[in-house]
């Protein structure tokens, strides 16, 4: 948190202001069960009092989630809210500082950024996301493996993994940038850590059945045509990007989109092909951050939500920023 204690005291004072707000609303959402908060907690808190993994509950967090969650599960939905809010905010203050170790960039070049993506930051604060903290895991992570700690920047990026599949994506980066072993490396202690977290806490069959069954379930209902095809999760506030644009251009019931803006009632076909084209306009940001095709492509992968924009447009803007103060 260098960078913001180098802001000024009114500007101290405002984040504060600005903090406590955010932090109180996103509180106030957990304890009444608003929030997406309530999905990871639900399946946590069985496995605390039960021991079963319940996988088919909530199959968009890995098994993993509901061993690491366990404790604070234990705790009144309320009081684990508040906890995992003040976490989020603590994981959101240190990204800043993250980012200029990976990138250079100053607070000023970043601040652009991150008032351009603000709205996702707050939608993630809202709805009790994991994405703040595994922004700042991610940030932290590529940082030290950029440095003489790959090894440990690629156990950052892993625990994310076990929060949260899409930044295990991020791999692609060490690789792309001749951190192939730590790669590796991290990729085989995350898959050891979570074997030996799921089995040493709810037993080895069980535990290695929930990847199974996680695997499986993953593929029947979950992906962008999954969302769709099965009429799962077309709600507003799904900031899928697949499901956003068919949701906005695509030729759906009304029904399902009610509370959303519906442009038009393009076919589904044309829909992922647009998703597509957006892809590919992120492999050129991501290159242009990173440099490296093995990179790009990994990245780009977290392309299939909006709020995997957010992910690298704080480095966008204020990278371009640095280039044209470099020439």
């Amino acid at each position: 948190m260098t960078l913001l204690r180098s802001l000024g005291r009114r500007e101290r004072a405002l984040l504060a202001v600005v903090a406590a707000i955010v932090l109180t609303y996103s509180i106030a959402r957990g304890v009444t069960l608003t929030s997406d908060f309530k999905n990871p907690y639900r399946v946590a808190r069985i496995f605390w009092q039960t021991g079963v993994l319940d996988i088919r509950g909530e199959p968009r967090y890995p098994p993993t989630i509901r061993v690491l969650l366990a404790p604070l599960a234990a705790l009144p939905i309320g009081v684990a809210a508040a906890i995992w809010s003040v976490l989020s905010l603590a994981a959101i203050a240190g990204v800043p500082d993250a980012i200029a170790r990976l990138s250079g960039l100053t607070l000023r070049q970043q601040a652009l950024p991150w008032l351009a993506v603000l709205p996702f930051v707050l939608d993630a604060f809202a709805l009790g996301q994991a994405e703040p903290v595994n922004l700042f895991l991610v940030s932290a992570g590529l940082a030290l493996a950029r440095g003489p700690r790959p090894l440990a920047g690629a156990g950052l990026i892993g625990l994310a993994g076990m929060i949260k599949v899409l930044p295990v994506a991020f791999w692609g980066v060490l690789v792309a940038r001749r951190r192939v072993a730590a790669a590796i490396a991290g990729g085989l202690m995350t898959a050891v850590a979570s074997v030996l977290l799921l089995g040493g806490f709810s037993g080895w069959g069980p535990g290695l059945f929930s990847v199974v069954e996680w695997v499986a379930v993953l593929h029947e209902q979950e992906g962008p045509w999954g969302l769709v095809a099965t009429r799962n999760s077309l709600r507003e506030n799904n900031e899928a990007l697949p499901v956003v644009l068919a949701r906005t251009f695509g030729d759906l019931d009304p029904q399902l989109t009610r509370n959303a803006v519906s442009i038009s009632h393009v076919p589904l076909r044309m829909i992922w092909g647009l998703w597509l084209i957006l892809l590919a306009a992120m492999l050129l940001i991501t290159d242009f951050l990173f440099g490296g095709t093995a990179a790009v492509v990994c990245v780009a992968v977290l392309g299939a939500g909006i709020v995997g924009v957010w992910y690298v447009l704080p480095l966008t803007r204020g990278r371009a920023a640095q280039v044209r103060e470099e020439e």
